[in-house]
């Protein structure tokens, strides 16, 4: 555990106190891509849903996940997501967006599963979700970046793609390490 978990661990601060910065987060976006408009109000409340499930989950995982590396990864997903959603309720407000306070169905129902399980067989049901929830959150983020109306959500998403990214390479290396286990 020790050579991996510090490499993770190191991953996590440097990753953590620099995945904020507007720089490193751009995204290319060709001028040749569609410009059919998505909803912004839709994007906002599933990216809101999203956000809320990443934050519950993180504390389940703190609780029941056995691995220190889905621990700590989900404690940096939790911090990164509790300033997010601080972001996003800022921007809703600003633009009349009103959100549920409660997880949708299909979350709601997703987090009940993963609160019946724990320890290892958490950890592995956990990474799992991350490396595919975070690629489908990944897309529909550059999407809204690409096809959204409002700069001000565009560019919130933008950012929230360069974030989720650094989450998926950090999920990556812990199921990687994970696995040589």
């Amino acid at each position: 555990m020790g050579k991996s978990f510090l490499n993770l661990a190191l991953f996590i601060l440097l990753g953590c106190s620099c995945n904020r910065n507007k720089e490193n987060l751009m995204l290319q976006v060709s001028k040749d891509q569609s410009t059919e408009y998505i909803d912004d109000k839709k994007f906002v409340n599933d990216a809101h849903d999203a956000i809320m499930m990443n934050v519950h989950l993180g504390r389940l995982a703190k609780k029941n996940a056995s691995s220190e590396m889905v621990k700590q990864l989900a404690i940096a997903i939790m911090d990164d997501c509790c300033l997010s959603h601080f972001e996003l309720r800022r921007l809703s407000t600003d633009k009349k967006i009103k959100l549920k306070d409660e997880l949708s169905e299909s979350k709601q129902a997703q987090y009940n599963a993963f609160s019946k399980v724990s320890g290892k067989a958490f950890d592995i049901a956990f990474m799992k979700y991350i490396l595919k929830d975070y690629i489908n959150d990944i897309a529909v983020f550059e999407d809204e970046v690409v096809k959204g109306r409002d700069p001000e959500i565009r560019s919130w998403a933008e950012g929230e793609a360069g974030i989720t990214k650094h989450h998926l390479q950090m999920a990556q290396l812990a199921m990687d390490n994970m696995e040589t286990r």
